[in-house]
């Protein structure tokens, strides 16, 4: 009895100079862990918002974190304490919530994660995010977001199917864009101030489908042997690759005259790979249906060569877009004699139509292959932020007291 009464003395001492030393108010449950945060449900689902894709990846345990700290960021607290005291979790559930979130415009996706540690052993944790702006100036910015939102939800038709709303809206952000290099991903870049890289396109590209209750994801991965962000959609139940920003004429080296390229809307996971490398940091089903690729929905894809059909196509095309002339002979010269250079086809032919479903327009190329070789690519588009933000580890030795240890964590860099 004296022995177990000696160390409930020795526990309740330490926990009490332990609150006096950092401020810390002790549970019981924190009592009977022996002052370590307890460890997070390894069965807890979490809460609804909506579609959060990267969330539903997770663990129980993070899950748990990530409902922890959402409402904070959403409240814009400077600090975030009485966190499970796992580094990489919390770094990985912050990561999530920077991914599955477009509208936490304010967070920067960085920040500080501080670790107490009592003889060694880890107690608990605290986050500090960095933010980009004030409540005032959050609120300024949120009105001019809400304008864009406007202009570019007008041009939909709420009644139309899921590919034809997601295609209008890459349409509008591509013609509303200009690619250029900015010190982040936050869609404040293009919804504000009209320009941005790879990661403001997906990010803003995502927003706008979940205004829409499209299910969309942020992803991450290597285009180019550069960073590069996209996006994952389920159009109409089915999921597909779609990248706005190789949609983008500037960002191919053409202009703004050339509008909209749809090569990367809608792809297979076989087609987005030939290009693309996808990050394994999130799993991601594999897109195997083409039923959202734009040239097949739009009737401009040719499994095999066919020179009527190509010729009919087109002018059918050109007929509906007041195109010059000039275009048609660019396909003709491409199939002299009946015939097509072999090496021109590669897993069928897509042309570009000259006027597409969703309106006329110049286009630069008119006939291209089916997987849009020779895009070309800017030599500096990497995504500022496609990995996780910079969070600064620091750990804090409460007794005895050791001065604070920084880590900087680039994981992907």
């Amino acid at each position: 009895m004296r022995p177990l009464r000696r160390a409930l003395s020795l526990l309740l001492s330490l926990c009490l100079g332990l609150s006096l030393l950092s401020g810390c108010q002790f549970s019981l449950d924190r009592l009977a862990n022996g002052g370590t945060i307890p460890e997070p449900p390894a069965d807890y689902t979490g809460t609804q918002d909506g579609f959060r894709y990267t969330k539903s990846t997770l663990s129980g345990q993070e899950r748990y974190l990530y409902d922890q700290i959402l409402p904070a960021l959403q409240n814009q607290e400077t600090e975030i304490t009485d966190l499970y005291p796992d580094t990489a979790m919390i770094q990985k559930v912050v990561t999530a919530i920077d991914r599955d979130y477009p509208e936490l415009f304010w967070f920067s996706g960085t920040g500080q994660i501080e670790t107490t540690l009592l003889a060694g052993k880890a107690l608990e944790a605290s986050y500090q995010p960095v933010y980009t702006m004030d409540a005032a100036q959050r609120e300024a910015t949120q009105t001019q977001i809400d304008q864009w939102t406007a202009g570019c939800l007008a041009t939909i038709d709420r009644s139309a199917s899921e590919y034809d709303q997601a295609l209008g809206v890459y349409t509008y952000l591509i013609n509303h864009a200009d690619y250029q290099m900015v010190d982040s991903n936050s869609i404040v870049n293009i919804m504000v101030n009209g320009a941005g890289l790879c990661g403001c396109y997906a990010k803003t590209y995502q927003y706008l489908l979940l205004q829409l209750g499209i299910d969309v994801a942020y992803i991450t991965g290597q285009a180019g042997g550069e960073s590069h962000a996209w996006n994952l959609a389920w159009l109409d139940g089915t999921p597909c690759w779609i990248d706005p920003t190789w949609g983008d004429p500037v960002f191919t080296g053409g202009d703004e005259s050339q509008g909209p390229a749809y090569e990367y809307f809608g792809l297979t996971s076989d087609d987005l790979t030939r290009t693309h490398t996808i990050d394994s940091t999130v799993p991601v089903p594999d897109c195997t249906a083409n039923t959202n690729n734009y040239f097949v929905r739009s009737g401009l894809y040719f499994p095999s060569y066919d020179a009527t059909a190509l010729v009919s196509t087109l002018q059918r095309a050109m007929a509906a877009g007041e195109a010059q002339g000039a275009l048609l002979q660019t396909v003709l010269d491409l199939v002299p004699n009946g015939g097509i250079p072999e090496g021109f086809l590669h897993d069928g032919v897509q042309i570009r139509a000259v006027a597409d479903a969703v309106g006329p327009g110049a286009v630069g190329h008119v006939v291209v292959n089916g997987h849009g070789e020779g895009i070309g690519l800017l030599e500096h588009h990497a995504d500022l932020l496609a990995q996780p933000g910079d969070v600064q580890v620091l750990v804090k030795d409460v007794l005895p007291f050791e001065a604070d240890v920084p880590l900087d964590m680039h994981p992907g860099d």
